[in-house]
């Protein structure tokens, strides 16, 4: 589960991004496919049940816990799993919208997931235009450095 290092981004772009999690249907449901150990759940059949599971995973993984983190809300996808199928996010995704726009999608890049690395590349573009400073400075010392 990627909830530590989602944690992790919230608190860094926390000046130019807003995060959400989308939950969906379950990944391992112990009544569908299992997951040795890990905990599991039956896949829920009601909304309701669905939405239990969502606070659970909420009370748990999204609350900030003191001043130093932050809450990310969580929405629920309706047990037609529109969400789900219109973009493909089972049993995770990554996207960045801007302007009303999807400015990225994470596409699976092995079996054990997605590269984080290019979420954390989109995300700094946009950190960077908050602070322009930090670009300049940047683009001094990359001249500097080539010069030597």
């Amino acid at each position: 589960m990627a909830t530590p290092i989602i944690r992790s981004y919230a608190i860094r772009y926390a000046a130019v991004a807003d995060f959400a999690y989308v939950y969906v249907e379950e990944a391992h449901a112990a009544d569908e496919w299992p997951l040795g150990t890990v905990e599991s759940h039956p896949q829920p059949r009601t909304l309701e049940a669905r939405v239990a599971l969502a606070k659970r995973f909420l009370d748990r993984h999204c609350e900030g816990a003191d001043q130093t983190e932050v809450s990310i809300p969580v929405c629920v996808d309706m047990m037609e799993n529109s969400f789900s199928r219109a973009y493909a996010v089972w049993p995770e995704r990554f996207f960045v919208l801007s302007g009303g726009k999807m400015e990225f999608i994470s596409e699976p890049c092995n079996e054990y997931g997605f590269d984080r690395g290019q979420l954390e590349t989109v995300l700094n573009r946009y950190l960077y235009k908050a602070q322009p400073e930090t670009m300049e400075v940047s683009s001094a010392v990359e001249t500097d450095m080539a010069d030597v």
